[in-house]
């Protein structure tokens, strides 16, 4: 006798558990609807004797496969997709997102399987409709159902898991099965992690002919509505079996003891997916590629492709090789020749990586990247009392970069950005980034605004130290005095309790401090007067930038104009994080990072970051006003913030 469970309801138990969002997009009838649309979309066009097939979306397609998509977009809202919303049109006239969502979908996945396609044409010298006949008939399957039993001797019998999987597609060319989620709704990283390593049990077990040849890694795709690929190799896969198997015991009912069903096991938490599945490059992006080197061929400068491009959210990056005699400073002294000899419009940024110069060029399809999307990627379960991770921004796999207060190298921050720039929603989105960690006991802001206008959503809010700082109604010297005694009388506390930081002070006395992070929004405004109250702002600054990390209160001074009339060298020399937004010129870039370049980003989120080490270049998601509401909005605490200042035990 065996229990049943399916790969479905150990999801749903971890999403219980609060490390995903169960429905698609927000829940309504109508995004299910769109979804179920999406996924019989996909089913038709995988089927080569169907009307609204892969074969004859691309029965009349060219040999440019930058083509393709197109045709495949076309064909599927002709065949599925506008049928059906004609069908449901009153039903969804208050639904213009969800379907706006669902067509950004439907053109991801006809530019995902184009690239396939391309690679199947390439691979056996076929046409656009042979090649998508034999893409249909080896490399990919649709509603695969998957079964495998699980055996344990703490059980008391064995478990069946069953599951569908969307799709299963081989890679063609690479030993790479990808499991395919046909979902409207964002990932989790934990949770696709968890299902990636089950589906990884149920093919071995299985006699799926596409996945036989492909078993060194395993991958899953999201359309959300952006695509979205991770993929994992067979060494990660098995890390998590032994935990899973616990997990599947617990949720069939077989384990003697009774246990509750908790947070994902520490492994899956620890696994980092190895880099994204490279799908082909469009033929429109590699010429780009061959002109940059044959513009500088026109120059007497010889640099040769290093990889192939990478399609970030923002910009697309293309690497080259000096070559032999050429100086990097010679690659590098182009930039305005490039962008304006090519027509890119905004200006390319040249930086030199490792062994390599990079070309950032702006993508004219620039995409946004949510805070909603990559939310779960934040999720830190703390070793200690709250958390002190901050957001800085997502890379060009659209991994997230985080900072940390705790570390001496993040402890204060310097931010820079002209009007434009993504500055004021940046410094909310990392206020949120804290929020989702921590509660109003672990994590506290003081807020300085001198514009009134950058932290409104935040009054009254329990996260609050004290009410926002509004200069010329509160005097801001006194603010930041009563700050440094807040310090001082952490340290006392930190010295009769024989330790020497906020951290090792929580861990010995099981008492709770909030962390601090003051904000200061124009701080080049602040610091305009001159005299004495100039001299004393300036001189608390750079008091509590000296010694208030270890006593977890953190800097936050931002500017759209980082003269150096404010930004002096001590203030710089105590901000150890920087973060450069579009700039208005080169010289305010200068000061910020210390080099130029920050006034060609593209605005928007578009940032430079520099701790220790090189400057790396990141987008800021975009935090939606419902999700900043939902974080900001005042809620009902029986503490004060004036009580918080103080320690107070925590809870047994």
């Amino acid at each position: 006798m065996s229990k049943r469970i399916t790969v479905r309801e150990v999801r749903e138990a971890l999403y219980r558990e609060g490390r995903g969002q169960l429905s698609s997009g927000n829940g309504e009838a109508s995004t299910t609807a769109l979804g179920t649309f999406l996924h019989n979309a996909c089913h038709s066009l995988l089927h080569s004797g169907d009307s609204a097939g892969l074969p004859v979306a691309l029965q009349n397609a060219d040999d440019d496969p930058a083509t393709w998509p197109k045709l495949i977009r076309e064909h599927l809202y002709q065949h599925c997709i506008g049928p059906k919303l004609t069908e449901h049109h009153a039903a969804l006239q208050s639904s213009g997102s969800q379907v706006y969502s669902l067509w950004i979908a439907v053109g991801e996945m006809s530019n995902w399987l184009a690239g396939l396609c391309e690679v199947v044409a390439k691979t056996h010298d076929l046409t656009p409709p042979a090649a998508a006949e034999r893409f249909i008939a080896e490399y990919v399957t649709s509603e695969v159902g998957l079964e495998c039993e699980f055996h344990s001797p703490k059980w008391s019998e064995p478990v069946i898991l069953s599951g569908i999987a969307d799709l299963i597609v081989r890679i063609p060319n690479k030993p790479v099965a990808c499991i395919v989620e046909l979902k409207l709704g964002q990932a989790s990283l934990e949770i696709d992690l968890a299902q990636v390593c089950l589906y990884h049990q149920m093919l071995n077990q299985s006699e799926n002919s596409i996945s036989a040849n492909a078993s060194t890694s395993l991958a899953i795709v999201h359309f959300s509505p952006e695509c979205t690929e991770r993929v994992f190799s067979e060494a990660q896969l098995k890390v998590s079996n032994a935990t899973l198997l616990e997990l599947v015991g617990r949720l069939a009912g077989v384990v003697q003891q009774p246990a509750t069903v908790g947070t994902p096991p520490k492994e899956l938490k620890s696994l980092e997916p190895e880099p994204e599945i490279e799908m082909p490059v469009s033929k429109e992006i590699q010429e780009q590629a061959k002109a940059i080197i044959g513009l500088y061929r026109e120059f007497n400068i010889t640099i040769n492709q290093v990889g192939d491009p990478i399609m970030g959210p923002t910009f697309i990056r293309h690497r080259f090789s000096p070559g032999r005699g050429v100086k990097v400073s010679k690659v590098m002294g182009h930039s305005q020749e490039v962008t304006m000899r090519l027509a890119l419009g905004n200006q390319v940024v040249i930086s030199a990586e490792g062994n390599a110069v990079t070309f950032d060029v702006q993508r004219s399809d620039r995409q946004t990247v949510t805070f909603e999307a990559i939310e779960q990627q934040l999720r830190d379960g703390s070793e200690f009392f709250g958390s002190s991770k901050f957001l800085i921004g997502v890379d060009l796999n659209g991994e997230v970069e985080q900072g940390d207060f705790a570390s001496t190298e993040n402890s204060h921050l310097l931010v820079a950005g002209t009007t434009g720039s993504g500055k004021s929603e940046w410094l909310r989105t990392m206020m949120a980034s804290l929020i989702i960690n921590n509660t109003p006991d672990s994590v506290q802001f003081l807020l300085i605004d001198p514009k009134r206008v950058a932290f409104s959503d935040l009054k009254g809010s329990p996260y609050l130290l004290r009410p926002i700082v509004y200069p010329g109604d509160t005097d801001v010297v006194e603010v930041l005095n009563d700050l440094v005694e807040i310090m001082e009388s952490r340290y006392s506390l930190f010295g009769a309790a024989g330790v020497d930081d906020m951290k090792e002070f929580v861990q010995s006395t099981n008492q709770a401090l909030p962390r601090i992070v003051c904000i200061v929004d124009e701080y080049a405004d602040l610091v305009s007067q001159t005299g004495k109250v100039k001299k004393e702002i300036e001189s608390k600054i750079s008091r509590l930038g000296f010694k208030a990390r270890a006593a977890g209160i953190h800097l936050v001074l931002a500017t759209q104009d980082p003269r150096k009339e404010s930004v002096t060298g001590t203030i710089k020399g105590n901000m150890t994080t920087r973060i450069a937004l579009k700039t208005q010129n080169a010289i305010d870039s200068q000061l910020c990072i210390g080099e130029k370049g920050a006034e060609s980003l593209l605005g928007y989120g578009d940032l430079f970051y520099k701790a220790v080490g090189s400057l790396k270049r990141f987008q800021a998601p975009l935090l939606s006003d419902e999700r900043r509401e939902e974080l900001f909005m005042p809620q009902t605490s029986e503490t004060t913030p004036e009580e918080l200042i103080s320690v107070s035990e925590t809870e047994e």
